[in-house]
């Protein structure tokens, strides 16, 4: 009886042990938000009728309008389409997202991957699209495992499955009404070297902060306007000769700044 006792004794022993060793469930991480690869220009949609301080905002961000709502749109397809996938774990704490997208009669193939590191997480996205591109990387970067902070550098397809340094991506979200995304030109043009940095306002009265670098010039542009009432303000020293602001009325035409 004694030793019937001493057996049910070891095996439960051995039962703990094995289940104690039973491996770690792995985890997948998460998905970047939609916040760190956009900047919403809605505000510039509305095209001013003469010259004014708005006018010169609006021409300001044109640029940077047709660059990242045009040249990036293949690669936010791109992430749309994987975000809505699941991952699947391979090996050495990578996870994989394989996704095929329609595009302008074209099908690509996408991986996404992301490697878990001790404080950070490694990302990176190829695509194929026969016959021209295979396992072309796209972009690659890292960020914090709560996803408020990071970057990308995204690539731009070039000829015979090649690519070039097109963009930088920092973001920081701290919320949703707190953000700084700041997108840097690498490609090797005129422009290179550019950037446009966006933030949440902590002024009381905007609640956008923009700031336009031009590196050929080395000059800054800096405006802030209000997402509720349209009124808003614009420092230029190469275009205007000083480093005041100068300002516009919720209707967007020219007001004295000392009225608003």
């Amino acid at each position: 009886m004694k030793s019937r006792h001493l057996t049910i004794i070891l095996i439960s022993i051995l039962l703990s042990a094995v289940l104690g060793c039973k491996p770690k469930e792995k985890i997948a991480p998460d998905f970047p938000p939609e916040e760190s690869i956009s900047i919403d220009f809605s505000y510039f949609i509305n095209p001013p009728i003469e010259t004014s301080n708005y006018a010169h905002a609006f021409e300001t961000s044109l640029s940077w309008v047709s660059l990242l709502n045009d040249s990036l749109q293949l690669y936010q397809n791109m992430l749309n389409v994987v975000s809505q996938k699941n991952f699947n774990y391979q090996d050495n704490d990578t996870w994989l997202i394989n996704s095929a997208l329609y595009s302008a009669d074209n099908l690509y193939d996408v991986n996404y991957f992301e490697t878990i590191n001790i404080d950070t997480v490694e990302t990176k996205l190829f695509f194929t699209l026969d016959p021209t591109y295979t396992n072309l990387l796209l972009f690659d970067g890292y960020f914090l495992p709560d996803s408020t902070n990071g970057f990308r550098q995204i690539n731009k397809p070039d000829t015979g499955n090649t690519s070039v340094k097109f963009l930088k991506i920092d973001w920081n979200i701290i919320s949703e009404s707190k953000k700084e995304i700041k997108f840097t030109n690498l490609l090797v043009d005129d422009k290179n070297g550019n950037s446009i940095l966006y933030k949440d306002s902590t002024d009381n009265q905007y609640d956008v902060y923009l700031e336009f670098f031009d590196k050929a010039s080395d000059n800054y542009t800096f405006i802030e306007y209000s997402k509720t009432n349209f009124s808003g303000r614009i420092k230029d020293l190469k275009f205007y000769g000083d480093e005041n602001w100068y300002c516009w009325d919720t209707n967007r035409e020219n007001t004295n700044c000392s009225s608003e």
